[in-house]
């Protein structure tokens, strides 16, 4: 792979990572774990529960601010728990953690310029979230960040055979966990060029989505605190990429509606789209047929995770 080509993966891959991470149902916290908790420097010379606990909350403070300072020092609290454990007696627990270092690179990757993690995911993302599945599938919901992956390299190299081969596989484990893996997978898939035949596929999986069972399908949480503004716009962006105005028109007023969206750190991208929801849907007509959007979604600019995460 050329210079030039693994930049282009390193940016336009993020398609499948925030706008993942960002929305899809996440396993649940391990045992022990408080999501105000503060996060620690260092997680060493703990017990397995209690470092568990201290890696976790180290993660989700850092996924909510932009310093790489904050970030490194969390990733080193995840690779130094991860690191005491090598046989762990709570294997959920262990899968929690590689799957969350996973989650920090590729944020790491997207809006702290570290590229390198992109260019060496294999290991450094993929391979964690392998090794989160070899301890605990989660009902394929690991499984779909890692297809996405997988999908977002192929696009961008331009093997659009294997990318619409790969998100053909995406959608038939939809069907472990919908609610979640319809999230994950719809960042990636709205990215493909219309003559692919994806974005119209994943459209009527948007249609029939229904959230229940977890706080963030009517509030905000604390670990992602403007979840519901950010996820209206996620839809509303879907619908504008297949050309649906109305329906792109409708989630942009509940994103800007949606509790705390006066605070939003964001608010502006989803005014200026509704402002102007005419361009918005142009900004994707334009691409043609056969045209990518990968580089287009908001998953993929500087703030990919931020856009929910963000700290009040």
């Amino acid at each position: 792979m050329s210079v030039a080509s693994s930049s282009r993966v390193a940016l336009v891959m993020l398609a499948a990572a925030c706008s993942a991470s960002n929305r899809s149902e996440s396993p649940p916290p391990a045992q022990g774990t408080d999501a105000s908790a503060p996060a620690r420097d260092d997680c060493g010379g703990l017990s397995e529960q209690d470092g568990v606990a201290c890696a976790e909350a180290s993660f989700w403070s850092a996924l909510r601010v932009s310093s790489l300072e904050t970030r490194s020092r969390a990733e080193n609290a995840l690779v130094t728990v991860i690191a005491a454990t090598p046989a762990p007696r709570d294997t959920r627990a262990a899968s929690i953690l590689h799957f969350r270092l996973g989650q920090l690179r590729m944020a790491i990757a997207l809006e702290n310029g570290k590229s390198d993690y992109f260019l060496h995911s294999k290991d450094l993302i993929v391979g964690e979230f392998d090794r989160a599945i070899a301890l605990d599938q989660y009902g394929g919901v690991i499984a779909t960040f890692e297809d996405t992956m997988k999908m977002a390299t192929a696009a961008v190299l331009g093997d659009w055979g294997a990318a619409v081969e790969l998100a053909n596989q995406s959608f038939d484990h939809l069907a472990q966990n919908p609610m979640g893996n319809t999230l994950s997978l719809s960042g990636t898939a709205m990215g493909y060029p219309m003559s692919t035949g994806v974005p119209a596929k994943m459209i009527p999986y948007l249609d029939a989505w229904t959230c229940s069972g977890v706080a963030w399908c009517t509030a905000n949480t604390s670990h992602a605190p403007f979840a519901r503004p950010g996820l209206a716009y996620h839809f509303a962006e879907a619908y504008a990429r297949v050309g649906d105005r109305a329906k792109a028109a409708d989630y942009l007023a509940r994103a800007l509606a949606a509790p705390d969206a006066d605070r939003w750190p964001y608010r502006d991208v989803a005014a200026r789209a509704a402002a102007d929801v005419d361009a918005l849907v142009k900004s994707f007509a334009d691409l043609g047929p056969d045209g990518s959007a990968m580089a287009v979604v908001y998953a993929n600019k500087p703030y990919g995770c931020l856009f929910c995460h963000a700290a009040p």
